[in-house]
């Protein structure tokens, strides 16, 4: 135990050094000083600071119960021991209730050491509960700042009631946070999603985080933002709530596409070009040449072949640079642009894999935007080159469903199945472009397979 500074109101010298001797006995290192009137009480109190007040009960000027209300005003938490000799029970009672830790008689010095221990232990353990509450007040602080300026949103929410929300997540719903608390969390989810997300929830563990999902939230002014998603268990005002974390990613939707078209508007420029202009000029090309090989014919047997060579690359040129014309620009901007191109893409793959496939079309399918359809139509090139490269089909199917909620673009085929049909070096590659082109066109992505019973990628993209 460190060095205590004890602080003694006491007007006799003999009794204050039978106390000093007592401490010392008792094997406290201890300074003392001795005081015997309200002034140096006072002033030693404020200005020398003691660990513990050792106070007589009857002084001539300056009682030990004025004594204790001014230590208490001064300082609430230092150890205040009454010794002195006989104390009135009524006192003694009014003493405890203002904050005395104990009295000591002076016939009964010995009881002297363990009150004195027993306070400065009391003492010890509340300094250390107020620094510990002070460090969680500043922590929790830290942490509340850290929340409600966080640019991501946060909600927590326990039975659907939301109970907290920073400002970057009531700024997604376009409205103040207070105004938020106590409503139902899944007003603001687009209704569709409802009840995925109660599910995800429901299946959520006391200790992992569920993985990203992006999904819609619906403003204050009705329109949608499209937002990334995640949520965890927390404990929260005596009990489990959950935290979801949102993240508003609208404009990066936005940007995603705006980018994607620009770059689906360049590949069609330089496709129309490849077909009106090299096209053109190859074929032009090829014409004049085969003129000229009649020409030849009749003069020169053997330039004639060498003119035959030359319309031949000529004639395969113009071959490729339609068909590399026509992998940039697979959907025509016309009616039934995404349909004619399925039925295209159907007659190569039998032509170049020679494997059965097919296409077919049911229900009144509205017409669908360029950049959407140019989408659907490379999940469903990806969803076929892997059927037709990987999995040993016999046969292939490629279908344009439309009902009154979704189009529906699936490919299915008879082979062995996705798993064992992946290449090792490009695993999930393929499955990974095809789901980002999805969310793109703000469409899901379904794949179904099991060993040995082929597989089933479905694209459903919502009215």
């Amino acid at each position: 135990m460190s060095e205590l500074k004890l602080l003694l109101l006491e007007d006799l010298e003999s009794d204050a050094e039978l106390i000093k001797r007592q401490i010392g006995k008792a094997g406290f290192s201890s300074e003392a000083r001795v005081v015997d009137n309200r002034e140096d009480f006072i002033r030693e109190l404020k200005e020398w600071r003691p660990d513990v007040i050792l106070a007589d009960y009857c002084l001539p000027t300056f009682d030990g119960l004025a004594a204790l209300r001014v230590a208490k005003a001064d300082n609430p938490d230092i150890p205040f021991i009454f010794v002195s000799g006989a104390i009135p029970e009524d006192v003694a009672i009014e003493a405890v209730r203002e904050g005395a830790h104990d009295y000591v008689f002076k016939d009964r010095m010995s009881r002297l050491a363990p009150s004195i221990t027993a306070a400065v232990e009391k003492l010890e353990e509340h300094r250390k509960r107020k620094q510990a509450e002070s460090e969680l007040r500043e922590s929790e602080e830290r942490y509340r700042h850290l929340v409600e300026l966080s640019p991501v949103g946060i909600f927590v929410h326990r039975n659907s009631e939301i109970l907290f929300v920073n400002r970057a997540a009531a700024n997604v719903v376009g409205l103040e946070p207070e105004d938020l608390l106590g409503r139902n969390f899944f007003d603001f989810l687009e209704p569709a999603y409802q009840a995925l997300i109660m599910g995800r929830l429901r299946r959520l563990s006391d200790t992992a985080q569920q993985p990203l999902v992006e999904t819609s939230c619906r403003r204050n002014d009705g329109t949608m933002a499209r937002v990334e998603a995640t949520a965890v268990h927390v404990p929260f005002r005596g009990g489990q709530a959950t935290l979801s974390i949102i993240r508003d990613i609208s404009e990066k939707k936005r940007l995603e596409r705006e980018i994607l078209e620009i770059s689906g508007r360049e590949q069609r420029r330089i496709g129309q070009d490849l077909h009106d202009t090299l096209g053109q000029n190859l074929a032009g090309a090829a014409f004049l040449g085969k003129a000229l090989q009649q020409k030849l014919t009749r003069l020169d047997s053997t330039l004639a072949e060498d003119a035959s060579k030359v319309v031949s690359l000529i004639t395969q040129s113009v071959s490729q640079a339609r068909a590399l014309s026509r992998g940039l620009c697979p959907v025509d901007i016309v009616a039934n642009g995404l349909e004619l191109a399925l039925t295209e893409l159907a007659s190569n793959t039998r032509e170049f894999f020679g494997v059965p496939c097919t296409f077919e079309t049911r229900g009144n399918c509205p017409s669908v935007d360029e950049t959407t359809a140019t989408h659907l139509y490379h999940i469903a090139l990806e969803a076929v080159n892997n059927a037709a490269r990987h999995s040993r089909a016999s046969r292939i199917s490629i279908s344009f469903i439309c009902d009154d909620r979704a189009k529906l673009v699936t490919v299915q085929d008879n082979g062995i199945g996705l798993d064992q049909a992946e290449p090792a070096n490009n695993k999930g590659m393929g499955l990974r472009i095809m789901e980002y082109r999805a969310k793109v066109i703000g469409a899901s992505l379904e794949i179904l397979s099991r060993p040995g019973e082929g597989t089933i990628v479905t694209c459903s993209l919502k009215h």
